[in-house]
């Protein structure tokens, strides 16, 4: 299996020209929300980036399909995602319809992996996006699981300042998004001795770091990020259980932040494993 390449710590933005060197990618389908569009310019400092932004909160196919053919119009050799969840899910899906055979191939996840390099920096601390292998697509409203070992970014970028910014619902959902993806991979039937160590640093690092963290501590920013990509790395071993599956209906029936959803459904789920 593929080793990440792994970049941490404040300012390590600033290091994405090095990491896309390192990829052999020339220029780039950036996958980026609107806001983070100037903190993508400064670091780039005027490479050559083709800029993707038009998709949703639940990636659509819809989405997928226009920024796959912006990345082939402008020519770019490898992808970029900066942005939460739906930023790193939008461009592994853009991946998939670009190196399987077709669009039926990637919804069933039967196709032969070409190498495209995709190098994925979270802007949020929760989803643990960018250490898996797994994305969700919308496809006329119906939710796909994109599962494929070639969709596992090959680069990571973890830059806590790009916490700062985040409302503090958002700073609480994500977290406790990533403690519940924790828990759940500790418990699951397909866990490992090391997926169980990810999963325990994850819900740890969580528990320890919350408190300052939403108090603005630098400090627990990092550690929480790094709790949210040990959750990432616990899950795509484990796989999601039913807690996080029952979740997805809450936010997209009531608009429930995705973590706070998991929160709801985590000690239901808890009780009727306890019985």
């Amino acid at each position: 299996t593929m080793v990440q390449q792994l970049t941490r710590g404040a300012g390590s933005l600033a290091k994405i020209p090095e990491a896309l060197e390192k990829l052999g990618i020339r220029k780039p389908l950036a996958v980026c929300s609107r806001s983070l569009r100037p903190a993508l310019d400064k670091a780039l400092a005027g490479g050559a980036c083709a800029v993707f932004s038009g998709f949703h909160a639940n990636p659509d196919f819809r989405d997928c399909a226009a920024g796959r053919e912006l990345y082939l119009s402008q020519g770019c050799d490898g992808l970029v995602s900066l942005g939460g969840g739906s930023a790193m899910d939008t461009a592994k899906a853009i991946k998939a319809l670009l190196v399987a055979p077709d669009a039926g191939a990637v919804l069933t996840g039967q196709w032969e992996a070409r190498p495209l390099a995709h190098l994925a920096i979270p802007a949020t601390a929760g989803t643990g996006s960018e250490a898996t292998s797994i994305a969700v697509m919308y496809v006329e409203g119906k939710k796909h699981s994109l599962d494929h070992p070639a969709l596992l970014p090959e680069a990571v970028i973890l830059d806590p300042d790009l916490l700062a910014s985040l409302p503090l619902y958002h700073k609480k959902s994500c977290a406790l998004d990533a403690l519940c993806q924790g828990i759940e991979s500790y418990w699951a039937r397909k866990a490992t001795e090391d997926s169980q160590v990810d999963a325990f640093l994850a819900f740890t690092g969580v528990l320890d770091n919350l408190r300052p963290y939403l108090a603005g501590d630098p400090g627990a920013a990092a550690e929480i990020q790094f709790a949210a990509y040990r959750s990432g790395c616990a899950i795509a071993v484990s796989r999601p259980t039913a807690a996080h599956a029952l979740s997805y209906r809450l936010t997209t029936r009531y608009g429930l932040a995705h973590g706070h959803a998991c929160r709801l459904t985590l000690p239901t789920v808890w009780s009727a494993m306890m019985e």
